[in-house]
């Protein structure tokens, strides 16, 4: 049964990569694409592209693919992003197997059947779920069951932390976690390669402060974001306020077991966040399915039903009004229920 569910989660992946509308990402992507082919400079460019440089990198090359195989870049992109949730789908249940927590197929189809996992790679075309792939290899890396808390940081756990930097600056905090034992300077090693990506396109620094290092999510009626679009001048203390907490949750779990500190780490980012994007959920999503629990499935179904995805549940009066609210009430208890879970005595072993 839950070899089935992945299947058809991968089959209606393909289907939506065929059928769905055009998303306004898609627009965006092209527009990178058409800077990146012409040689203009990218950050100066556009204002749309709010990342480190990999992922525009991965454009170029998406569209040198495309033109190859004679298929239309959107579909080349959604054809990426299927690949991509089904190696964090393979990842996943090779996690499990380690960390005994679920069922390694049930991991799998936790993420693989999930609709909103599905809707936002497959429909929306949003990229996050690289990131997150790269988060996952970090851990397995580090995921043998012999590991001891003072071992060193693994250089494939490094090199993997730098991708998912290089491909979307959420996952930033994540090489806290890495820094412990007599080589703990090496969890600096992802910072300076995502550093030393920018230095070719250092003239365009000041439009990679305001679009990259300071860009802010959009505001939206969700948790502390609230205060944001009631007065703008909110935006700062509370964009700081999720860092700060960010920062802390990682340093206090950094002795803890990994997996459970990432999922952590972006359950705290999304609480204290000053905007929100339905695309976020896939941080949480992912590495929730190595546990379930319910915190998991009420953060999926008050996903749902905030989106389109539902159904059009999202236009049901009072739906849309409070509908981000309710998500940010789920996102809130899974985070207490999975710090009531850290708190429990530690384990011999911290992958």
């Amino acid at each position: 049964m839950l070899a089935a569910a992945c299947l058809v989660g991968v089959a209606l992946r393909i289907w939506l990569a065929r059928r769905a509308p055009h998303s306004t990402d898609l627009d965006a992507y092209g527009e990178v694409l058409a800077l990146v082919r012409s040689g203009r400079p990218v950050y100066e460019g556009t204002a749309h592209f709010n990342y480190p440089p990999l992922w525009f990198w991965t454009l170029g090359a998406l569209g040198r693919l495309a033109e190859t195989l004679g298929i239309p870049f959107a579909l080349a992109v959604r054809s990426l992003l299927i690949l991509v949730d089904v190696t964090i789908g393979a990842v996943l249940y090779r996690l499990a197997g380690r960390l005994g927590t679920v069922r390694p197929i049930a991991a799998a189809a936790f993420f693989l059947a999930n609709p909103m996992t599905i809707w936002i790679g497959a429909a929306q075309a949003q990229f996050d779920g690289v990131m997150v792939l790269f988060v996952l290899l970090a851990l397995l890396a580090d995921s043998r069951k012999a590991a001891s808390p003072r071992e060193a940081p693994r250089w494939r756990s490094m090199l993997s932390l730098a991708a998912a930097i290089g491909f979307k600056q959420a996952a930033a905090f994540h090489p806290i976690l890495w820094f412990r034992g007599p080589h703990r300077w090496r969890a600096l090693v992802p910072w300076a390669l995502v550093a030393a990506a920018f230095l070719p396109y250092a003239a365009q620094a000041r439009a990679i402060r305001d679009h990259v290092l300071l860009y802010r999510t959009v505001p939206r009626s969700f948790g502390f974001s609230e205060f944001v679009t009631y007065d703008d001048r909110w935006a700062l203390p509370v964009s700081l306020l999720a860092v700060l907490a960010a920062v802390l949750a990682a340093w206090l779990l950094r002795e803890r077991e990994r997996c459970r500190s990432s999922l952590m780490i972006f359950l705290v980012l999304l609480v204290f966040a000053p905007g929100f994007g339905i695309q976020y959920l896939v941080w949480p999503l992912a590495l929730g399915a190595l546990f379930g629990g319910a915190g998991f499935w009420l953060t999926t179904a008050a996903g749902l039903l905030w989106t389109d995805v539902g159904g059009g549940w999202s236009r049901l009066s009072g739906v849309n009004q409070f509908g981000g609210q309710l998500l940010w009430l789920a996102l809130v208890f899974w985070t207490l229920q999975e710090l009531e879970r850290l708190r429990r005595p530690r384990l011999v072993r911290a992958p």
